[in-house]
């Protein structure tokens, strides 16, 4: 198939583009893509797209009897990633902890700050609203408070990123 394809190039030398000129060409022309294409990767993955807005997530409390093991293990997961900046990864897992435990306000309070360092406030937001429902659907003030905080501190930045557009 190659071989074709470099024949048919080849018989449009007629053009005035001899061979030597094509590979510098093709060569060029392979090395933006491959720059471009890792560029978006960099910034899909989290690396060229964040605001560390929030340095720690919030910690499994201690009732945990009723939750299935595998969502524990996902939740801790997640945390340790968070803890390690990569907050795509631990996205994922906080995601997949709810698969298996849907209500659990720690592990959407979570999911909602790693997408907040990743400037994804958009996705953050709703996450976060959940967790506060679930917070005081279950009389955790306390879990509530520090997700009020936390949602201060993303209207905040909201706020001084608006300024900087403005100034």
């Amino acid at each position: 198939m190659v071989m074709g394809w470099v024949m048919a190039v080849t018989d449009r030398v007629e053009l005035g583009l001899e061979l030597g000129d094509f590979a510098v060409w093709f060569g060029s022309i392979g090395l933006v893509l491959v720059f471009a294409l890792g560029s978006m990767l960099w910034a899909y993955k989290g690396q060229g797209s964040r605001s560390i807005l929030f340095g720690e997530s919030v910690e499994l409390p201690d009732d945990n009897d009723h939750r299935i093991p595998k969502a524990i293990a996902a939740f801790n997961q997640g945390r340790e990633l968070f803890a390690k900046g990569d907050y795509r990864a631990a996205s994922d897992r906080f995601a997949a902890a709810l698969q298996l435990a849907p209500n659990w306000p720690e592990a959407y309070h979570n999911w909602g700050l790693a997408l907040a360092n990743l400037l994804d406030d958009n996705e953050a937001a709703p996450r976060l609203v959940k967790a506060g429902d679930l917070y005081l659907n279950s009389g955790n003030l306390q879990g509530s408070a520090l997700l009020r905080r936390h949602l201060s501190a993303m209207v905040d930045r909201k706020k001084q990123r608006q300024a900087a557009k403005a100034g």
